[in-house]
């Protein structure tokens, strides 16, 4: 008779990380049995409790799948399965799965940014082995760049924040992916200050006589909000 078997990858090519390489052979009769796997045109030592590949056989359509368990960079190559079907060796078409390293990151998580209103400041990212990035704010909404936010850094991986506004404050998310990575994150954290500012009211200098009351006024602003002190002869007065 005439045989064709075919081979199928039930996940994706690409392996890495969480992502373990799956590969199933189909024969198109049912008279095909005793499958065996081949990497790089060597025969493979397999069975259903190996620790590295394992196949598992269906004795109802003879379909035998491969799976590579602690999959490394050196199983990328080619692959390919042979039946037995009817004392003639089939062989499958072959097939290549390749392993990509998954999405890391150089800039430690969850760094806090201090700087103050009207400067610029980056954030850092630095993601490896990525596909995509972008950066988010809390809730994970894009950010929008263009105007004061824009990339910056060696691979425009950076977010560039200028003339820094108080409602710049808050936590940044920079997120990657790639073909095994459906999404890495690292956090920052920035926190915008606001220079003290202190305004007299009323009088500065004012003559009084003794046993009599008098009163300084003065407003101060800033962010955080200021502690304020008053001084009399080079010393904090208590209160």
């Amino acid at each position: 008779g005439s045989y064709a078997v075919n081979i199928v990858l039930t996940a994706n090519q690409y392996f890495g990380g969480n992502v373990v390489p799956t590969l199933t052979c189909t024969p198109s009769d049912s008279n095909c049995d005793n499958p065996m796997w081949f990497f790089e045109e060597t025969l493979l030592t397999t069975c259903e409790c190996a620790d590295k590949h394992q196949a598992t056989s269906n004795p109802f359509n003879m379909r035998s799948t491969l799976r590579i368990n602690n999959a490394g960079p050196e199983d990328t190559g080619m692959y390919h399965c042979e039946f037995d079907c009817s004392g003639e060796t089939i062989v499958s078409n072959m097939f290549k799965i390749t392993y990509v390293a998954p999405v890391s990151f150089t800039t430690p998580d969850s760094i806090s940014y201090y700087e103050y209103i009207n400067n610029n400041i980056s954030l850092k990212c630095s993601p490896v082995d990525y596909d995509n990035h972008q950066w988010q704010t809390t809730g994970l909404v894009p950010i929008e760049l263009g105007g004061r936010f824009g990339l910056t850094g060696s691979n425009n991986t950076d977010l560039i924040i200028t003339e820094l506004q108080l409602d710049d404050a808050r936590t940044y998310v920079c997120a990657a992916n790639n073909k095994v990575t459906t999404k890495a994150e690292i956090r920052a954290y920035l926190f915008v200050y606001k220079f003290p500012e202190v305004e007299v009211i009323g009088n500065t200098s004012v003559t009084a006589g003794e046993g009599n009351s008098t009163s300084f006024t003065c407003t101060v602003s800033g962010h955080p909000k200021p502690v304020v002190s008053w001084i009399f002869s080079g010393g904090s007065l208590s209160f």
